[in-house]
């Protein structure tokens, strides 16, 4: 079944469409314009496919003829002639309106994306690749090939855009970025040598180990300047050396100053290892017969003798056992008397056995390492 749609502007163009198709735009074919299509009251059967019965035909109707006016008739009354009825003069008909049949309209098809826009995504992806591949063995020359390759990609996105240049764009300019690092700002991304230290240490022997951590040698005595003393996964440093006065600290939290100077010497312990927890007893200064002390002594032989305090006042950091896991660091101070004024540097030997080691930790502080205060 089949209805007919008129159009709501012009009320006369008239669309024949199959009854789904109601909610759809058709086009009028009078005023031509875009309009809904909605049920009428005119509902249009589809021919079957017999052939229709022919009507029987309807014998015309002769009309009778006005009635003649003589001399004789009565003349019409102007008061009853409202009675007799007027002869209206019927306009012509206008010719039917077309019906054109329904066609549906398509669907819209989105344009496929450009080729441009696609190769800037890849551009895009291989920079993201090199990025990642920094931070695996080889990884600047990993990086810098990679790049390479994305910012050719990514040129190549740029020429061929016609329109959109933002995702080509920022392909290329990610690339570039990661060039520019690699070469020129390796350390941003925690890169050292273009190759890999291939040497195999071992852990048994003692290291001087750099702080910028691209060096590792074997060593008796350790700059502290430099390098931090290493064995196993123990690793010892000077975080400072000070000549000042030093803060005392009492009971309910109450701090005094004291008005003499002493060295100052902080050293820090650090568990550089993985698996296993570091048991840290601390140094401390003993008297009894075969203490292991700490022995600083500056370059002019003379051997520092350590400071303590009577009363409730003690220095602050004195040294308290911990268990130092994986990637902790513990801090003590060792308070000293002041080194020779003619003294050019110091030397400090820790006992390993705190550290739960039998070497001694042997470390060098030059005099340019010591800060002095008030």
């Amino acid at each position: 079944m089949a209805i007919l749609a008129v159009c709501p502007y012009c009320h006369e163009g008239k669309v024949r469409a199959p009854y789904q198709a109601i909610g759809q735009s058709a086009t009028c074919p009078r005023c031509h314009s875009c309009f809904t299509i909605v049920a009428s009251t005119e509902v249009v059967k589809m021919p079957a496919s017999s052939p229709a019965v022919p009507r029987p035909p309807i014998s015309p109707v002769a009309p009778k003829p006005p009635p003649s006016v003589t001399a004789d008739s009565p003349t019409p009354n102007p008061a009853t002639a409202s009675d007799t009825p007027m002869e209206v003069e019927t306009p012509p008909r206008r010719a039917p309106s077309p019906v054109v049949e329904f066609a549906p309209t398509r669907e819209y098809a989105a344009p496929p994306p450009e080729t441009s826009f696609l190769i800037g995504l890849v551009a895009l992806i291989v920079a993201g690749v090199g990025f990642g591949l920094s931070q695996v063995a080889y990884g600047r020359i990993a990086m810098s090939l990679v790049c390479v390759v994305g910012l050719m990609v990514g040129l190549t996105a740029l020429f061929l855009a016609e329109r959109k240049y933002i995702v080509p764009a920022i392909g290329t300019a990610a690339n570039a970025i990661g060039l520019i690092f690699v070469t020129f700002l390796p350390t941003w991304l925690g890169l050292k040598t273009w190759l890999p230290d291939r040497r195999v240490e071992s852990p048994k022997i003692v290291k001087a180990v750099s702080y910028d951590g691209e060096s590792a040698l074997p060593a008796d005595w350790v700059d502290s300047s430099k390098a931090a003393w290493q064995k196993d996964d123990v690793r010892v440093s000077i975080k400072s050396t000070m000549i000042s006065q030093i803060e005392l600290a009492g009971p309910k939290n109450k701090k005094m100053w004291t008005k003499e100077r002493y060295l100052q010497v902080w050293v820090q312990v650090k568990n550089s290892g993985v698996a296993r927890p570091i048991e840290f007893l601390g140094w401390s200064f003993s008297t009894a017969p075969g203490a292991l002390n700490p022995t600083i002594t500056d370059s002019t032989g003379k051997v520092l003798q350590p400071k303590s305090f009577e009363g409730e006042f003690q220095p602050v950091g004195k040294p308290e056992g911990k268990s130092l896991f994986p990637g902790r660091i513990a801090e003590q101070m060792l308070l000293l008397e002041l080194p020779d004024a003619k003294a050019d540097s110091l030397r400090i030997e820790l006992p390993g056995a705190p550290l739960g080691l039998a070497e001694t930790v042997k470390l060098l502080v030059p005099r340019g390492s010591i800060q002095y205060r008030n």
